[in-house]
């Protein structure tokens, strides 16, 4: 999701090979555009609020791979530990919570084949959603329209519904440190 600039006053910096040009650049509204000045501030500024949301969403994916990964290089590590099943119960656990977590922010499923069908199989989760509304906005130089506000409120609204339980994952993380530290087996580093 990246806005595009709106019209004003710029200074673009070019720098190659030890060189640095800096240009004073005016960027001058479409002519053709219906939308006034404000109107496409409004749209880059929600359309800036939609990235933050987005980075977050990508954030979470990332801390929950970064901990599924984790998870199995443990178990793989320790297959043949006195207390393998134990571990393997509670990591297995704990891969269930991140797999349900991760999959209403993106869709694992998801083979990116060229039939784009998967879109039809299954809903569109929230990393989906996102950047959805904000391809929506952005199709012409008006303001975001009111309904567009609001579904971007219920989707912030999930998200933040998403990172409270991305605490209460850390917490479960924490308990099957606890089982691996007590077992002789170093913890899983947090990110």
């Amino acid at each position: 999701v990246r806005p595009l600039a709106p019209p004003g006053e710029y200074t673009v910096t070019l720098r190659a090979a030890g060189f640095e040009l800096v240009q004073p650049l005016e960027l001058l509204k479409d002519p053709n555009s219906g939308g006034s000045e404000l109107e496409i501030q409004e749209q880059v500024t929600m359309v800036r609020e939609l990235r933050e949301s987005v980075d977050s969403v990508v954030a979470l994916i990332d801390q929950i791979e970064w901990i599924r990964t984790r998870t199995q290089l443990v178990l793989e590590r320790n297959a043949n530990h006195a207390a393998a099943q134990e571990i393997r119960r509670a990591g297995e656990t704990l891969e269930e919570v991140l797999i349900e977590l991760e999959m209403r922010l993106f869709d694992v499923r998801l083979t990116g084949g060229s039939a784009r069908q998967d879109t039809l199989r299954w809903a569109r989760r929230l990393y989906a959603r996102l950047t959805s509304l904000a391809g929506y906005i952005t199709g012409t130089d008006d303001r975001p329209t009111d309904q567009s506000r609001e579904v971007f409120e219920m989707l912030r609204s999930e998200l933040e519904d998403y990172q409270r339980q991305m605490v209460a994952v850390r917490e479960d993380l924490a308990t099957f440190n606890r089982l691996l530290d007590d077992r002789g087996i170093e913890p899983i580093s947090a990110r």
